[in-house]
C-alpha cells in the first residue's frame, strides 16, 4: 500500500452550535488508501467529524482539502467521491439488485458497466444468492454486506463508516470486518471509521485518533495509543484496566521506586524526581498469575511480583477479569482454561507478576521522563 500523499487535510476547522464548540481541529490528515479509526466519548465530536468529511456540514471556520481541493458543502464532483456507511443497513424497499444499481444508475453510468459491477461486488462480499431477494427480508449481517458492496460498487475515493457493526453479533461483525479489510487493502480507498468497539481497531486500523471535547488528543499507530495513552481519559476509554496513583521515592539504576499506599513499592522504568506523584498505567492482560513452585522463577529480578486476594472473577469475552487485592486494588485477565484449571475463585491467595516493561508512567506536569522522553510533547528527560 502506497501512503506518501495526504488525501484528507483539515487545517484551523471549528464547528459552533448554539455557542458551544463541538469540533476544534488544528490539524488533522489522513494519507491515501489509510485506514483511520476515530474513537471517542459521548458528545466527543465523532459523528460531527464524519458529517465534514462527507460534504454533509460546514464548518464555522477553516480549510478541508480532499485530494488537494478545497472542498465544500454542495461540491457534487467530490461528493460522488465520497461514500457513507451508518450503524443502520438503510435499504432501498426493492431487491438486492436494485439496491446495488441505485448508486450506479444516478451517476448515470452505462448499463453495460453497472451490470459488471454489480456482479464483481456481489462476489466480493459474497451475496450473490442474495441478489433476487427483497432487501428488506435480509438479516442484519447479510443487510449490512449488502450496503457495504453497494458503497464499493460506486468505486468512491473516501469511505466514512460509522459504527456499522455496531447492531450485528458476533459471528457476524467478525466475519463481515475480516472481508471488509481484505476489500479495503484490494481496493486502497482511503477509508474513516467511528467506532466504540475497541475489538474492530486492530482488525482494519493503520492509525487512530482519539477526540474528547472536540480536539484531537492523541493520533497515532493503534497500539501505541492502547499501550501508551497520553492520559487517563485515553487509558479509560482504551480499556486499560489499571491506573494507579503513586509517589516516586528514588531511583535504582535505570529505574525509579514508587510507593502505592503504605506498604507496596513498584519498579518503574525511567528516572523521576524524589516525591513526585506518578500514575502507574497496567493493562489487564499484560498481567500474570504465578502457580506452582516453577513460576517462582519466571519473574525477572527487576519486575514486580505481589501476594493478593481474588475478590472477584467476572466473565468478560473469551477470558475472565480477576479483580485483586494487593494492597491496593488490580485486575488481571486470565484465559478461561486457566481459571477452571487453577481454580481461581472468589478468596484464593495468589501470586501475580507486573512486569516492568508493562507499565507505563504518566508524570505530573513537570516531571522529568527518562526511558519515554518523547511519548509527552514538552517534558524534558534526564539520563539515570
Amino acid at each position: 500500500m502506497h501512503m506518501n500523499k495526504n488525501f484528507i487535510e483539515l487545517r484551523g476547522l471549528k464547528v459552533v452550535k448554539s455557542g458551544k464548540t463541538i469540533l476544534d481541529v488544528k490539524q488533522f490528515s489522513v494519507k491515501k488508501g489509510e485506514v483511520m479509526a476515530v474513537i471517542g466519548p459521548n458528545g466527543a465530536g465523532k459523528s460531527t467529524l464524519l458529517k465534514i468529511l462527507g460534504l454533509l456540514e460546514k464548518p464555522l471556520e477553516g480549510v478541508f482539502l480532499l485530494n488537494g481541493e478545497a472542498a465544500r458543502v454542495g461540491d457534487l464532483k467530490l461528493r460522488r467521491q465520497i461514500t457513507m456507511v451508518f450503524q443502520e443497513a438503510l435499504l432501498l424497499d426493492t431487491t438486492v439488485r436494485a439496491n446495488l444499481c441505485a448508486g450506479l444508475r444516478f451517476r448515470k453510468l452505462p448499463s453495460r458497466e453497472i451490470k459488471k459491477r454489480v456482479i464483481a461486488v456481489s462476489e466480493r462480499f459474497k451475496i450473490k444468492k442474495l441478489l433476487h431477494r427483497p432487501a428488506r427480508s435480509l438479516s442484519g449481517g447479510e443487510a449490512q454486506r449488502v450496503v457495504l458492496a453497494r458503497a464499493f460498487a460506486i468505486e468512491p475515493q473516501l469511505l466514512l463508516l460509522d459504527e456499522p457493526f455496531a447492531s450485528l453479533d458476533l459471528p457476524a461483525r467478525t466475519s463481515l470486518l475480516e472481508q471488509l479489510k481484505d476489500v479495503l487493502k484490494e481496493t486502497n480507498v482511503t477509508a474513516v471509521f467511528v467506532t466504540h468497539d475497541m475489538n474492530e481497531i486492530p482488525y482494519l486500523a493503520d492509525r487512530l485518533v482519539v477526540l474528547s471535547g472536540g480536539i484531537p488528543a492523541q493520533i497515532g499507530l493503534p497500539e501505541d495509543i492502547f499501550y501508551r495513552p497520553a492520559t487517563e481519559e485515553i487509558a479509560s476509554l482504551v480499556g486499560v484496566d489499571n491506573i494507579l496513583s503513586g509517589q516516586v521515592e528514588g531511583r535504582c539504576g535505570k529505574l525509579s521506586r514508587v510507593r502505592l499506599g503504605s506498604r507496596t513499592t513498584f519498579f518503574v522504568k525511567g528516572c523521576f524526581d524524589k516525591g513526585q506523584r506518578i500514575s502507574l498505567l497496567i493493562r489487564a492482560e499484560e498481567i500474570e498469575i504465578l502457580t506452582g513452585f516453577l513460576n517462582i522463577y519466571s519473574a525477572k529480578n527487576d519486575d514486580n511480583v505481589f501476594y493478593g486476594t481474588i475478590k472477584k472473577v467476572t466473565p468478560s469475552g473469551s477470558a475472565f477479569k480477576i479483580t485483586l487485592d494487593c494492597g491496593f486494588p488490580l485486575v488481571v485477565n486470565v484465559a478461561r482454561k486457566l481459571v477452571f484449571g487453577r481454580e481461581l475463585a472468589k478468596g484464593k491467595k495468589v501470586r501475580v507478576m507486573v512486569p516492568v516493561g508493562a507499565i507505563h508512567v504518566l508524570p505530573d506536569r513537570g516531571s522529568l521522563l527518562g526511558e519515554r522522553q518523547g511519548t509527552f510533547p514538552g517534558v524534558k528527560g534526564v539520563t539515570c
